[in-house]
Formats: C-alpha cells, sequence, structure tokens
C-alpha cells in the first residue's frame, strides 16, 4: 500500500506538465488551428493515462488477483515459509 501511495504522489505531480499544454490547446493566434488540434490530443492523451494508470490497473490487478486467488496463494506460501512445512 504504501507504494501505491508513493507512486501516486509521483504520477501527480508528472501532471503538472499538463499546464504547460493548456497554452496550446487554448491557442488564439496565427497558427491557432494546428496548435489547438496538437494541444488538444496532448492533454487528451495525459488525462486519459492518468486516468488508466490511477483507477484501472490498479482495479485489473484486484480483478485478476481474485479471479485466480493469488492472494491466498500467497497467505498459504508466507505461512511455510515462517513455520515449515
Amino acid at each position: 500500500m504504501e507504494g501505491k501511495i508513493i507512486r501516486t504522489a509521483a504520477d501527480l505531480l508528472e501532471q503538472i506538465r499538463f499546464f504547460g499544454v493548456l497554452p496550446l490547446a487554448l491557442a488564439k493566434s496565427a497558427g491557432a488551428g494546428a496548435m489547438s488540434a496538437i494541444g488538444t490530443a496532448v492533454a487528451g492523451g495525459m488525462l486519459s493515462a492518468t486516468f488508466i494508470d490511477l483507477f484501472y490497473i490498479p482495479l485489473l490487478f484486484v480483478v485478476i488477483s481474485k479471479l485466480f486467488k493469488v492472494e491466498e496463494h500467497n497467505r498459504q506460501l508466507a505461512m511455510k515459509a515462517k513455520f515449515g512445512d
């Protein structure tokens, strides 16, 4: 759990780059059509990647671990290692 908290903090700090893309997405000067398209695509990609990283991947991990009962297997291995066979 501690590792996920540290990773989440790093992911959220990484998203500060999103504010650097906003001027491209909101451009109104010459060539604004191209800049706006690029800025919108980059900002959308960054936001969707953040959503996938913070919500979808952990959810997928929980579903797969429950599907294959990984936690129970790991618990049994830990008990064997701690108390012997």
